[in-house]
């Protein structure tokens, strides 16, 4: 008789971990919007760090609990692979991410609208040093 084991059921997904590191991509946003009074507020005026260590803090925490597993069951050298190749897929999401996140600026830049909904005078594309790539 052959008995059928279902396989282990997956850990799921920490919402607190998500959720934290949500907040921190929000205040890095909010900390890196042209002429905002909300800037005064970020954790970065008031402490010795900011929200990008809890951003970071959160994100070596899941991947601690996503790749954890890997390097138990097979050892050191799959877990580094695993884990390269994850790397290598983010990168060239964090690539094509920016260049398309570049061009939209480029495009609000050209089209005015910074300068009539911000009051912003100044060329937000240039002082940020990103004419070079377009």
């Amino acid at each position: 008789m052959h008995s059928t084991s279902a396989p282990p059921a997956l850990r799921p997904r920490d919402p607190r971990l998500d959720f934290f590191r949500g907040i921190g991509m929000f205040i890095i946003f909010i900390a890196h919007l042209p002429a905002n009074s909300w800037t005064l507020w970020i954790p970065a005026r008031f402490g010795f760090s900011d929200a990008t260590e809890m951003f970071v803090f959160c994100s070596g925490m899941a991947s601690a609990i996503a790749f954890g597993k890997v390097f138990d069951q097979s050892g050191w050298l799959m877990g580094a692979a695993r884990v390269s190749h994850r790397v290598w897929q983010v990168y060239w999401a964090h690539v094509c991410q920016f260049l398309i996140i570049a061009a939209g600026l480029v495009a609000v830049q050209t089209s005015g609208v910074l300068n009539r909904c911000c009051g912003l005078t100044q060329d937000y594309v240039a002082s940020l040093n990103l004419w070079h790539f377009f």
